[in-house]
């Protein structure tokens, strides 16, 4: 593009020259008022070929807290109803155009089934006109209405509802830009001491910059939310939430996205009685972990982003569908799997994998465990093949 711009500059300009670009055709006129003005928009082409690729990019959040009274899927034990709330549950979208339309969509529930996943995908490609990857990933905290079926979970169908109105409304209010971008990556270790056997649990941050400005972060991470047990009578996302409103108040100008990895070992037990003020305590002890690679100025290179659709083929569980997603040479695939976090040390192809995404499948790496405790041993060269794709 660039070399094809210095070019024309120098031809003739009496001739009608199309420049032909991936949506548009630009004819350069013979009118001598015309050339000014084509020579500056071909040097702005220039600029910001050097500077990064132009590409479409979007953000956007909102809260979907029910008004009605509900119950928390991640305690089926618990038969309270409530419509009390303490760390609102919310979605949040990233809409990204470089080679094909992407929209990463993170939500505060638990898990979500296929069969919303299709109705969230026919809303995005009705907003955005064409067809678009949806990748849905949940943060699965267990103290959110349920929008998974699968005995003995059923959709809590007004909750259903009322999430896609606002998914829909979410996707009104996303305001998308063509610019360029850049982008860094850094990880840092979270003491989880307090709550694990576990010194500490790697946080990777991905952050996008338009124009050397900070815009978007995305934090992968694997603790499932579950420190807020029975019994606590409220809502919540959990700690997943504290952490969003505290990047929010020390990072104003920026947005901030959570991608739950779901390693399955990673997980604290409810009956520890922890509380809203526990989910207070890790959050501090995640800002004091990002702090540094937040303030500290990155290394950002250009953006370019990419995606695959991988099939999987099981047995047990029919075709398993998976996206890999390159930002530039960062690879991460999405699954609807939990894994044991010892599958970090087999990855190959990719940088990170992350689970509950687009659909919930309990760990598969080992022995797959169905939520109705009914246990299939997945074959030998099943969990094998899963293995090769990572």
């Amino acid at each position: 593009m660039m070399k094809e711009c210095v070019s024309l500059i120098n031809k003739d300009l009496s001739l009608l020259t199309p420049l032909h670009h991936d949506n548009f055709t630009l004819t350069i006129s013979t009118h001598n008022r015309h050339v000014e003005f084509i020579e500056r928009v071909l040097y702005d082409n220039i600029v910001s070929t050097t500077r990064g690729i132009l590409m479409k990019i979007g953000f956007h959040e909102i809260m979907i807290n029910p008004t009605f009274l509900s119950s928390p899927i991640g305690h089926t034990d618990d038969p309270r109803f409530t419509s009390l709330v303490k760390g609102d549950l919310m979605l949040r979208t990233l809409y990204i155009y470089d080679e094909a339309p992407l929209l990463f969509v993170s939500i505060d529930v638990y898990a979500i089934s296929k069969k919303i996943i299709k109705k969230m995908n026919d809303i995005a490609n009705a907003h955005f006109n064409q067809d678009v990857k949806l990748i849905c990933n949940t943060t699965h905290t267990h103290s959110a209405p349920s929008m998974y079926t699968h005995p003995p979970f059923e959709h809590n169908s007004e909750f259903v509802e009322t999430v896609l109105e606002r998914f829909e409304i979410c996707l009104l209010k996303c305001q998308v830009k063509e610019t360029t971008m850049h982008m860094s990556f850094t990880e840092v270790l979270v003491d989880l001491s307090l709550f694990l056997e576990l010194d500490k649990v790697p946080l990777t941050l991905l952050s996008l910059y338009q124009e050397n400005k900070r815009v978007v972060n995305i934090l992968f991470f694997s603790l499932t939310p579950s420190l807020i047990g029975p019994n606590t009578h409220y809502l919540s996302s959990d700690y997943v939430g504290v952490l969003m409103e505290k990047l929010k108040q020390r990072y104003p100008f920026e947005s901030f996205m959570f991608f739950q990895q779901g390693y399955s070992d990673h997980r604290i037990e409810t009956k520890r009685n922890l509380t809203y003020q526990d989910c207070i305590k890790l959050s501090q002890n995640m800002i004091v972990s990002l702090k540094k690679a937040l303030d500290e100025k990155q290394n950002a290179k250009p953006l370019s982003v990419s995606y695959a659709s991988v099939a999987i083929e099981s047995k047990h569980l029919s075709l398993v569908s998976c996206t890999s997603v390159n930002f530039n040479d960062f690879n991460v695939l999405f699954t609807p799997f939990t894994h044991h976090s010892s599958i970090s040390t087999k990855l190959s192809k990719h940088n990170l994998i992350v689970g509950l995404t687009n659909d919930y499948i309990d760990d598969v790496t080992d022995t797959f465990e169905s939520v109705t405790n009914t246990k299939q041993r997945l074959l030998k060269n099943e969990r094998e093949k899963l293995l090769s794709y990572l």
